[in-house]
């Protein structure tokens, strides 16, 4: 009961009645209620004592009646503090004081172990308690006192004493017995029992007992009742059992989890659930989780789980790109998905697209190898064994950068900062250190090796060689030579090095062209004789072999095919055909193609040509009729020949003169090698050239051999005519039949001729803009405006099913796209010269597309290659390879046409005239004007040779000869007429030049403003018809676009001789400049030559020399210092077509520079001294 305002007046009146007593305190207070001074008054009283007056809110009533006080507990806890207006403060003290006279208390000690102790000091007792106080209107506090007591204080004695019976009424003891199998010690029951008292009131504690468990359990009734009906319910459950488990997930999904009973994510469940005494477990089978526990342990099991379960997704990623099946089959690639899989804790499987795993890698190749004859693990194993001294070879496939060993060997170019395929893999793996040890060295000879640390790569050291390409040999022997020697000097490094262990590629093989079996031979003998000879000082013990698996094609060239132009059907007085035959026109002015059916023998003309693999020998004793019958078809070369008969040279052509009476003048035979499209082309070229030089205007062509070259019969006529529109650019008039019997050749034929008319009336248009002109850039102009984009390869698919928890699995896929984001690589080229070549070469293209696995875009303005970044790279490096060598061999081919455009080398027999090809020709006058006597004829079997000494050719095998001729073309070539006679037996004459001539005063003016800077002494014409000739045929060849030049070139006395006998010499360009590329200058104004000679002077009165030269400057292009070659001119009429000289300004040149020494003739030599 609340302490009341009546209970407060009753009291007050009670100190009323004591008048006597309290009269001084209230005369005192009297004084202090008028008073209008705060004062503050401390009492000080036992903290039992406040806690029980707090208990009855006495604070709560002062403020009633004194709403100014202020009622607060002191900073020492003991004390309570009044402040307020001092009428008050007096009031409100007098009946604290008063209050405490009234408190009683009465104490009860209890032991530290005693239950009821650990009850009554819990905060809920209080609580508790008060409300049972209440029920009987009895204000009592339970305060713990010192030594251990209880204090229960009240407002009377009587009120302590019901207090202290209430308490004891309300707690009681109870007991409760428990199975001996259930632990009381386990942490579930402790827990519990934990709970239980922390959140009732009550006191358990275990009773030991031998035959059970009982439990003592103190409280209040309804706390007690609470406690035991739980603890009689936990006992129920505390059983093990056992259930099997399986989340309902896919296959993948499943799979993952199982496997996993050991991770963290499912150790954590058991963790969690260790109070229910459960286990994970996976079933035999793997097809089942075995969860052991608590019935509610394996029920939340189960449910944590399915969570679990619910968060590992299946997830499956596509990739398409070229080249990319490789990059994640390879080692390299399974390396890093395994360091995902590792890193993310993800399962990753790589799948095809038909959902199969593929087990094992598709092979990329490092290079375009041919084929090797034999079987690989047959091939190979010539290096799979042990020397006598127990050095073990082995050999395996890999890539030499992922191999660990004392020594790797890198396969290198001559500056290793332009690094080979093999050189780049090792690179990447080397890093920054290693590429720095690869930079001083930049001029390494072939044949040579140089060492190298190695940076990351998981080795010692590097061993750099160098090799050559086996075309560069003539002969088999220094070949092997070299190949040897190279391996001897690897083996005999690495044991200088004190290397133990070695990995080496096959040094040679690939695309410097050493047959495999070679290379392996050769490292097998090496090996043998470096371990016989070292014997058991030998450091090494172990080399293996490392293979680049690679996928071989058959390289087949085809050319793009060509496109001819409509001539005019047939007029009425040609002759008509057969009636059985069927006639097909094509014309390449003035060259005229007919494509007949029926008998060859039907036909007139002046030649019968005829192409076949037959091995015709031109005998030179038995009669003409022995080798040439004339047959049904037209004619027939058989095989059967006399001994002393001479082999024909692959190049050349025999040409027989018919008998009397035959419907042709001439019979002509080549033997096409190769047997292929080009070789069938250059072939039947030749045949057309040998017809030119015999004057025929007419000639038939026999298809039904040609055929026989198990080469497809449209490409055969697609050969067929691109030899003939060649052959127009000659200019010379010709009709050509081609005849077939066969009525299936026939047709095959006929459709081929017919798509070529077809072709070339949809390039009508371009031709009449102008945009086409001539017949093989038809096709190529053709395919870049028709089609725009030509797209060559196609892309890879590999596919990924990635299995693990969501966002683990979404990052794996982000680092697998991330990897496969730097694997990747685009390279574009937009040189117009190199883009034109790729679409001139599209088959090459394809085949480089397929061997190296990337996807080629060629449009109009650029080439593009997608790949995986090594392929990219090297495929690009092998495409710009193939341009250069294909344009230095197109350079080539060229000078040796324009060489054979002037003679024509042949020899003779009793069977007719043997003529040299126009590229035949070509290199044996070569040969020839550069004085060798005696040598091979360059053909592809090195069967004969020449010897100009005799004038013979010889057959190397028999030693047959025959009689070599040469003969001048016809030619306009005329020296100039105002030349004085040319002395006998002098090459070179000197004429000076009157100083009253005409031709003196000439020279004299063009000097210009020079004059003023010099003083001639003389002017001597130099008169050398060799040079002169060469400079006439150089200047035909260029025709209306020669643009003939006189131009001043100043030279030291000591080059005059030279000079005046083999011409300006662009050898020595960069003695005195090269600002404008590397060939001979010549300047437009004679002041730039005369300061050029000047600046040399040493000596008064010096003499100078300078010249006027006629040059072909032709077609220029702005020159830079680092031209050697100029380049081509992009004319899309001439792609092939390079510029002819450079110069300082296009606009206005003064300087001028040539770099074919037959563009240019020393006309007159300007002796003079400084003005």
């Amino acid at each position: 009961m609340d302490y009341t305002s009546e209970e407060f007046q009753r009291n007050k009146k009670c100190h009323k009645m004591t008048f006597v007593n309290v009269l001084g305190e209230l005369l005192q207070s009297w004084k202090t209620r008028y008073s209008k001074k705060n004062i503050h008054e401390t009492i000080n009283i036992k903290h039992e004592y406040i806690e029980f007056l707090q208990h009855t809110d006495f604070r709560r009533d002062l403020k009633i009646y004194y709403p100014d006080l202020v009622a607060s507990i002191g900073h020492k806890y003991g004390e309570i503090e009044l402040k307020g207006p001092a009428c008050q403060v007096v009031d409100a003290t007098v009946i604290i004081k008063e209050q405490l006279h009234r408190i009683c208390e009465k104490q009860l000690t209890l032991s530290q172990s005693t239950l009821i102790w650990n009850i009554v000091a819990k905060n809920r007792w209080n609580e508790y308690f008060a409300r049972q106080l209440g029920k009987e209107n009895i204000k009592s506090k339970v305060c713990v006192g010192p030594s251990n007591a209880l204090v229960i204080l009240a407002f009377s004695q009587e009120e302590c004493e019901r207090a202290f019976e209430i308490m004891f009424e309300i707690v009681r003891e109870d007991t409760l017995s428990i199975r001996k199998d259930c632990s009381v010690q386990s942490n579930q029951f402790q827990s519990l029992i934990s709970k239980l008292q922390r959140g009732t009131l009550v006191q358990i504690e275990v009773l030991p007992n031998a035959e059970e468990n009982v439990l003592r359990i103190i409280g209040v009734d309804e706390d007690i009742a609470r406690a035991i009906q739980e603890i009689s319910d936990f006992i129920k459950e505390d059983r093990i059992h056992s259930d099997t488990h399986r989340p309902q997930v896919s296959e993948y999904v499943w799979n993952f989890l199982a496997r996993r009973v050991d991770h963290e994510s499912v150790k954590q469940i058991a963790k969690d659930l260790e109070h229910y005494r459960v286990s994970i477990h996976i079933m035999d089978d793997h097809e089942q989780f075995l969860v052991c526990g608590l019935s509610k342990g394996i029920e939340q099991c189960k449910q944590r789980l399915n969570e679990l379960a619910s968060m590992i997704v299946e997830r499956q990623k596509k990739l398409e790109y070229p080249g990319i099946k490789n990059l994640f089959l390879d080692q390299a690639g399974k390396e890093q998905l395994q360091m995902i899989e590792k890193e993310m804790d993800v399962e990753i499987e790589i799948l095809r697209s038909d959902n199969k795993l593929s087990k094992a890698p598709v092979p990329l190749p490092r290079t375009l190898s041919l084929p090797s004859k034999k079987p690989e693990s047959v091939m190979y194993d010539v290096c799979s064994f042990t020397t006598k001294e127990g050095l073990n070879v082995s050999w395996k496939y890999s890539s030499i950068e992922n191999e660990a060993a004392d020594v790797l060997v890198n396969s290198a170019h001559t500056n290793l900062n332009h690094p080979t395929a093999c050189g780049r893999a090792l690179m990447v793996r080397g890093g920054s250190c290693f590429q720095e040890a690869c930079k001083p060295h930049i001029a390494i000879r072939p044949g040579d090796i140089i060492a190298t640390e190695s940076g990351n790569l998981l080795s010692k050291y590097v061993i750099h060689a160098v090799c050559r390409n086996l075309n560069r040999f003539k002969e088999p022997s220094p070949a092997h030579e070299f190949l040897r020697g190279l391996v001897r000097k690897i083996l005999e490094k690495c044991h200088e090095l004190g290397a133990s262990s070695l990995a080496m590629p096959l040094i040679g093989a690939g695309h410097h062209g050493f047959p495999v079996e070679v290379v392996l031979q050769v490292i097998k003998n090496e090996i043998n004789q470096l371990s016989s000879s070292k014997g058991a000082q030998l450091t090494l013990k172990d080399i293996c072999i490392i293979v680049f698996q690679s996928k071989p094609e058959r390289r087949k060239t085809v050319p793009l095919p060509t496109k001819p132009e409509i001539s005019v059907p047939p007029t009425s007085d040609e002759k008509e055909l057969n009636d059985a035959s069927s006639s097909t026109e094509i014309a390449f002015e003035p060259v005229r193609i007919c494509l007949c059916g029926g008998n060859a023998s039907q036909y007139q003309a002046d030649a019968m040509i005829s192409l076949s693999s037959t091995n015709v020998r031109a005998s030179t004793t038995a009669s003409q009729s022995t080798c040439i019958q004339q047959g049904d078809d037209g004619i027939d070369f058989c095989d059967s020949t006399p001994e002393e008969s001479m082999k024909q040279p692959s190049g050349t052509v025999l040409v027989t003169k018919a008998s009397n009476g035959a419907n042709v003048k001439y019979y002509m035979h080549s033997v096409p090698v190769p047997f292929d499209i080009s070789g069938l082309e250059r072939a039947t070229k030749a045949c057309l050239d040998a017809a030119k030089f015999y004057a025929c205007n007419s000639a038939i062509i026999l298809a039904t051999e040609i055929t026989l070259f198990n080469i497809a019969a449209n490409e055969c006529a697609n050969a067929i005519l691109s030899a003939s529109q060649t052959f127009s650019n000659t200019s010379f008039a010709m009709d050509i039949r081609v005849v077939t019997l066969d009525m299936d050749m026939m047709q095959i034929f006929q459709k081929a001729f017919e798509e070529k008319v077809e072709e070339q009336r949809t390039s009508v248009e371009f031709r009449e803009s102008g945009q086409i002109a001539g017949f093989m850039h038809a096709v190529v102009n053709d395919q870049r405006s028709a089609n725009k984009i030509l797209n060559i390869g196609e892309n890879d698919e590999v596919i990924f099913r990635v299995v693990g928890f969501h966002d683990n699995v979404t990052i794996s896929i982000e680092k697998i796209e991330a990897y496969f984001t730097r694997c990747k690589a685009s390279k574009s080229v937009k040189d117009a010269k190199t883009v034109n070549g790729f679409w001139k070469n599209n088959s090459v293209i394809k085949r480089l597309s397929k061997g190296y696995e990337v996807f080629i875009t060629l449009s109009a303005e650029e080439v593009s290659i997608e790949g995986m970044t090594e392929q990219v790279f090297e495929c690009k490096d092998a495409l710009i390879d193939f341009l250069n060598k294909h344009d230095e061999k197109e350079r080539e081919l060229r000078r040796l046409r324009e060489i054979s455009e002037s003679v024509q080398w042949s020899y003779s027999d009793a069977n007719g005239t043997v003529l040299f090809d126009e590229i035949l020709n070509g290199m044996v006058e070569s040969e020839s004007r550069v004085g060798n006597k005696k040598f091979k004829v360059p053909s592809m079997e090195n069967t004969h040779e020449v010897v100009l000494d005799k004038m013979i050719i010889k057959e190397r095998r028999t030693g047959r000869t025959a009689l070599l001729a040469r003969k001048h073309m016809e030619n306009t070539l005329v020296l100039p007429i105002y030349w004085e006679p040319q002395p006998k037996d002098e090459n070179v004459h000197l004429v000076a030049l009157p100083t009253s001539s005409n031709e003196y005063q000439k020279i004299i003016d063009l000097f210009g403003p020079a004059n003023d800077l010099i003083i001639v002494e003389k002017i001597q014409r130099i008169q050398n018809p060799r040079l002169c000739k060469m400079y006439l045929c150089k200047k035909e060849s260029m025709g209306m676009e020669a643009n003939e030049k006189q131009l001043f070139h100043g030279t030291k006395s000591e080059n005059i001789s030279s000079i005046n006998t083999n011409n300006f010499n662009r050898r020595f360009s960069g003695i005195n400049g090269t600002r404008f590329g590397h060939g001979v200058y010549f300047a437009r104004d004679a002041s730039y030559s005369v300061r050029y000679s000047l600046k040399d002077s040493e000596k008064e009165n010096s003499v100078f020399h300078m010249y006027v030269a006629n040059v072909l400057v032709g077609k220029s292009v702005k020159g830079d210092k680092k031209m050697r070659v100029l380049p081509k001119r992009n004319d899309p009429r001439n792609p092939e077509l390079f510029y002819d000289s450079a110069v300082d300004d296009t606009e206005d040149p003064s300087i001028f520079v040539t770099f074919d020494d037959h563009q240019c003739y020393p006309e007159y030599l300007i002796t003079f001294k400084a003005a």
